[in-house]
């Protein structure tokens, strides 16, 4: 790959990291205080708004997981980049299409092995 194709990779995967930090950053201010039982009388509506509560902040915290993972993946990729890995399937060895880093800068596999992954881990989830 040439330098200025990693060039605009890099800056892609900068880009994408500065806005998950700072979506990880919102959620982490929204997220509200551990609610404990004698925070709360046990009026019913009380109870409601105890749960609903409840119910958002693991919403949240649900999508700052996801977000941290995409995260971790962007890390990795500039690693692979400084490393001089950056575009090659882990799984066959290929350069990963342009079409494809430009989708998911992130990814570590060609579409082909990606596919062929999702197929196994399904029929695993699957069972016999």
């Amino acid at each position: 790959m040439e330098t200025t194709q990693l060039d605009h990779y890099r800056d892609l995967l900068v880009s994408r990291r500065r806005h998950l930090a700072r979506q990880i950053n919102e959620i982490a201010e929204d997220v509200q205080p551990a609610v404990t039982p004698e925070l709360y009388p046990a009026a019913p509506a009380d109870q409601l708004d105890l749960g609903a509560e409840i119910s958002e902040n693991t919403r949240l915290l649900g999508t700052a997981e996801l977000e941290q993972r995409q995260l971790d993946a962007i890390n990795a990729a500039l690693e692979r980049l400084e490393r001089g890995a950056y575009g090659i399937c882990d799984g066959c060895g290929v350069e990963i299409s342009e079409r494809r880093l430009e989708l998911v800068p992130e990814t570590t596999m060609c579409m082909d092995c990606k596919k062929a992954a999702e197929q196994e881990a399904a029929a695993r989830k699957k069972g016999p």
